[in-house]
């Protein structure tokens, strides 16, 4: 089975996007220095190919549904059921799918890193409705905040861009720490933390919306993915690799306060409504549940094998996304 946790392993050239590794340049910029911001107009372009994958009459009939990213493709499950089968398939615009991500109108995000761009769809369809490429660099993760505006982290040199909503033009960019930027999310005041790694190590960035201003939280990581912000203020986050854990951090703390070792390799986090269920994807094809609020205790759950041979894609499960996910 080919999995992109070997990739994690290796160092792509500097003018190349980063993969899954934390490998990076060998000069990292300064955590002192402020974020570089840039505006540029307004645009927005609408993409139109001819769709290509499957949707069932129940992918279409707006039940919850688990999005995940599978290489070529991004599968849809029953989030209540069956959750043996992929009930949709979408493949028109997927191409080495990595972070995928779900807005208050349910639409899709696919963050593409190999063809720098990131595809939205709308619910219940195959075909990609705008497509975002400008100012991005190995797209791995996004978010969408209230007003519709896009947020999109870079694995090839640690920044964030942001597009209004309804434009397709880069309209800030802002650096973080790091020269790799992962896992994102919002709190309820609309400022974004990024989890950021370099040669030196790894933390998260908290900036405000407008990308001005940036502080650091104070926490050391070793290899961060995805990323959750609760509404009580508590920040999950994945460590992969070697490191391989969910940990989580009560407001305003630098150390843990939970530690939970999961029986494979994750990448992404998501939490259904109203929150009881944590969905984890992992790079060994599979998806896996545990209870949340978290707790020493908890087990994870096996929820879903995905079989890549049966489906055409080439590469092991990375995003994961709930049609019903969390919301801030």
């Amino acid at each position: 089975m080919k999995q992109i946790y070997g990739l994690r392993s290796a160092c792509l050239c500097a003018a190349a996007m980063l993969a899954i590794a934390g490998c990076s340049p060998a000069v990292a910029p300064s955590a002192a220095a402020s974020p570089a911001v840039a505006t540029t107009p307004r645009t927005a372009v609408l993409r139109g190919p001819r769709p290509r994958g499957w949707l069932s009459d129940a992918a279409r009939s707006g039940e919850p549904l688990i999005y995940v990213a599978d290489g070529n493709q991004v599968l849809l499950y029953a989030e209540d059921g069956d959750r043996n089968a992929p009930i949709g398939s979408i493949t028109d615009g997927v191409t080495s799918a990595y972070g995928l991500y779900v807005d208050r109108e349910g639409d899709l995000y696919v963050a593409n890193w190999q063809e720098n761009n990131v595809e939205k769809y709308k619910p219940g369809t195959l075909q990609p409705w705008i497509t975002y490429s400008s100012g991005l660099n190995g797209p791995f993760y996004e978010v969408v905040d209230r007003q519709g505006d896009l947020y999109v982290s870079n694995a090839g040199n640690g920044t964030v861009t942001e597009y209004v909503r309804g434009s397709t033009t880069a309209q800030r960019t802002a650096q973080t720490e790091g020269n790799q930027a992962d896992g994102m999310d919002l709190d309820h005041e609309g400022n974004l933390y990024v989890a950021w790694r370099n040669n030196y190590g790894a933390g998260i960035d908290e900036f405000s919306s407008d990308l001005k201003h940036r502080k650091s939280l104070g926490i050391s990581l070793v290899q961060p993915q995805g990323l959750l912000v609760r509404r009580s203020g508590e920040i999950i986050v994945v460590e992969t690799d070697y490191a391989s854990a969910i940990e989580e951090f009560a407001p305003g703390k630098k150390s843990p306060k939970l530690v939970l070792k999961p029986p494979q390799v994750l990448t992404e986090i998501a939490i259904a409504r109203p929150g009881h269920t944590l969905f984890a994807s992992s790079i060994s094809n599979a998806v896996y549940t545990t209870s949340y609020p978290l707790r020493a205790a908890d087990a994870f759950q096996l929820k879903i094998l995905v079989d890549y041979s049966s489906y055409g894609s080439y590469d092991s499960v990375q995003g994961i996304a709930l049609s019903n996910g969390q919301t801030f």
